[in-house]
């Protein structure tokens, strides 16, 4: 009993001590700042949301770079912001007649004054959205930028541009705010000024490769699907969630009821208006294709929210409502005149962003609430002050950055090759975002017939899987003939170039004309492997042989192509377009020739060749592989018993496959040495000249014959 009374007494003397802290202005103020502090770490968690959408709707294969140059933003941002953007932001402007900050670089002033917590969290809250207009650029540019130069641009947007337009309108002598402006959140300092910058990027930077059709119409316009709809979703609810501190934190201390009324009236029309835009987008999608687009459905979610920012704490709920739902069909419409104007804009950065906020501006005059909460009604913006802050804004950023992109441009450092954009930025970091064990892409797909080739192309994948870390990195057609849809999507999604081993029947299998066809519309590189007949070069005509496709494929093999959309057109036009394809003669005449063929074929397919590696630096799996195949053969392991060290390898040098079996042979038996910590030596009569093999058979080498037909 004693003690609860303790307890109890406690209690009454904590409620006493919290009543006399809300009775002190003082502590009024505190907990007002309090607020404004707790806002800042919010909107920081923002770029958690921003890398989750961005990352979700691209693709699997470009997922690390864009989360490295998320973080770089971050870093960047921040330390640019301490050393040039609040000076520039929140500095004395009166000098530059309100254009930009003259004090307060590197971080002078922060804490000098009488007003130290007021810079102190404004410096914390403004570096926040600093960072979330430099992130929004990497959505307009992504899956196609140089790593290099977009730190450069993410530096700029955060230390000149962004910085600028935040002195225009949120320094007291900025030229815009003394015009009575109004943005309370962002819907133009952060939003309008990101989305720009990303129209900009996006335009300038051009489409990533295979986003378009190279003649030009629209229809032929690829969209590329996010590779992980949790992703966005998840990302999506985080930024909503960051949104409340990002309006609400607006807003400014609590130091008053009216204060108060302000943040809770700016956080119920937030839910509001993203809401609705989420709703709007739904029922505009639905209605277009009858599907529920959860993508869609997001990015009308996040710009309900960002048409908010401006007037949040200043308009009804009714309007509120209103707002998403118009700002979500503008998405629409903004979506569509990119795709028109043949803009590839990957997460759509500028509709949400560009065009919500500056619908988001003009809403704040429109939807002005007379005798609002914040007192008195001449406060309200007006349409023609705020349609000039908003072109002001929009031809700064755009401008600005044109020069900045022209710039980083004539460095070298904006672009990424076509190549690079096929295989996937994350081959630059070494490692993929989802290391499963899986392959994510290919560097070669090996086409051909595997009743004349199949051991061709096989020992053709061992040897180029010297220069690619493994055999797994070499795809054989021949492995998946069962499920043709699986391996033409390979051939449209993973694959970086598509060797041929052409022979004279090979045009005329479907798989083949199938997976030719596939590569060659997809715009993925051909290179065609040209295999001798005996000593007899292949040669082949391109023109006559799309002549002879209707003639030479029947309608029942047609049958089979038909469910992927190959036409008796479509081949004949991916055939006579093999005319501009490389090819590279091959042939088993000697030693050298074959060498020389491989290398050909190795600097066609732009791989990184070193001569004269050794079978030490091959990976795990064709080892595995090798030593496997190895121990299939029976005369293996007898010849290891023998203990013998030395051994001839002969056969046809006049058949292709008999060749391409000896060389898989030797490949197989050394790695079979290396199991048995042997030591052997294997001389193919492949690989050295006739006179050498003749020498090494006169001194009694044992022999191992490679029988073939004839």
């Amino acid at each position: 009993t004693l003690c609860r009374l303790l307890r109890l007494f406690q209690f009454w003397h904590d409620m006493e001590v919290q009543a006399r802290a809300l009775e002190d202005p003082l502590g009024t103020a505190v907990l007002g700042r309090v607020w404004e502090l707790r806002s800042a770490p919010h909107i920081f968690l923002m770029q958690a949301g921003f890398a989750l959408v961005e990352a979700g709707t691209c693709r699997s294969k470009n997922v690390i770079s864009i989360l490295i140059k998320n973080i770089a933003d971050l870093l960047v941002a921040t330390v640019l912001w301490f050393i040039l953007g609040f000076g520039f932001a929140f500095g004395d402007a009166a000098p530059t007649k309100g254009l930009i900050g003259t004090t307060h670089l590197l971080g002078t002033g922060l804490l000098h004054g009488t007003a130290v917590d007021d810079m102190l969290v404004t410096w914390l809250i403004q570096s926040t959205f600093c960072a979330t207009a430099a992130t929004i650029v990497s959505g307009g540019i992504a899956e196609r930028t140089d790593m290099r130069g977009y730190v450069i641009v993410s530096g700029f947007m955060s230390s000149v541009v962004f910085s600028s337009v935040a002195c225009w309108c949120w320094n007291p002598d900025g030229w815009l705010q003394k015009r009575g402006f109004l943005d309370l959140a962002g819907s133009a300092v952060v939003h309008v000024t990101g989305g720009f910058g990303a129209l900009c990027g996006a335009w300038f930077v051009g489409p990533r490769a295979g986003r378009f059709s190279a003649d030009g119409r629209m229809a032929d316009s690829i969209e590329f699907a996010p590779h992980s709809v949790p992703f966005v979703v998840l990302g999506t609810l985080i930024l909503w969630y960051g949104w409340y501190a990002f309006n609400c934190g607006s807003v400014g201390a609590l130091r008053t009821d009216q204060d108060f009324k302000r943040a809770l009236l700016a956080a119920t029309n937030t839910s509001i208006s993203g809401a609705a835009g989420g709703v709007m987008a739904h029922f505009i999608r639905f209605l277009q294709t009858s599907r529920w687009d959860l993508p869609f459905i997001c990015n009308g979610i996040l710009i309900g929210l960002v048409s908010i920012c401006a007037g949040c704490d200043s308009v009804r709920p009714t309007s509120a409502f209103a707002i998403g739902g118009i700002a979500a069909v503008l998405l629409r419409g903004a979506c569509s005149a990119l795709i028109w104007l043949r803009i590839d804009d990957p997460v759509s950065a500028f509709p949400v962003h560009g065009i919500g906020g500056l619908w988001g501006v003009v809403a704040a005059s429109l939807f002005h609430m007379k005798g609002t909460v914040l007192g008195d009604p001449t406060e309200a913006p007006t349409l023609p002050g705020q349609l000039l802050g908003a072109f002001s804004i929009c031809t700064f950023t755009f401008s600005t950055c044109l020069i900045l992109f022209m710039c980083v441009r004539k460095l070298g450092l904006l672009n990424t090759s076509e190549l690079q954009q096929r295989r996937g930025l994350d081959q630059e970091s070494n490692f993929s975002a989802y290391n499963m064990g899986e392959v994510d892409r290919y560097r070669a797909l090996v086409c051909h017939v595997k009743s004349s080739h199949g051991a061709t192309a096989r020992w053709m994948q061992l040897e180029l899987a010297k220069y690619v870390g493994g055999k797994s990195r070499i795809f054989l057609d021949s492995e998946n003939l069962i499920n043709l849809s699986h391996l033409l999507a390979t051939v449209r999604d993973k694959v970086d170039v598509l060797t041929v081993l052409a022979t004279k029947d090979i045009w005329w299998r479907p798989w083949c004309a199938g997976e030719i066809t596939t590569a060659s519309s997809a715009g993925i590189p051909i290179v065609l492997v040209m295999m001798a007949e005996g000593d007899e070069a292949l040669e082949v005509n391109f023109k006559d042989l799309s002549l002879k496709v209707r003639s030479q494929l029947s309608e029942t093999q047609m049958d089979i192509l038909a469910p992927f959309g190959i036409s008796y057109d479509d081949i004949e036009r991916a055939y006579k377009g093999l005319e501009d394809a490389p090819q590279v003669p091959f042939s088993v005449a000697s030693p050298t020739l074959v060498r020389e063929g491989v290398d050909h074929v190795s600097r066609f397919m732009q791989l990184n060749v070193k001569r004269g590696e050794t079978l030490a630096r091959w990976s795990s799996e064709l080892l595995s592989a090798a030593r496997r195949q190895a121990c299939r053969c029976g005369p293996a392991g007898k010849l290891f018993r023998d203990q013998r060290k030395g051994f001839v390898l002969i056969g046809n040098l006049h058949d292709m496959e008999a060749v391409a079996a000896m060389r898989i042979f030797a490949l197989a038996m050394s790695h079979v040495s290396q199991q048995y910590r042997e030591t052997i030596d294997l001389f193919c009569c492949s690989m050295l000249p006739e006179a050498q093999v003749l020498m090494l058979a006169k001194q009694g080498l044992p022999m191992i014959i490679m029988l073939s037909e004839g």
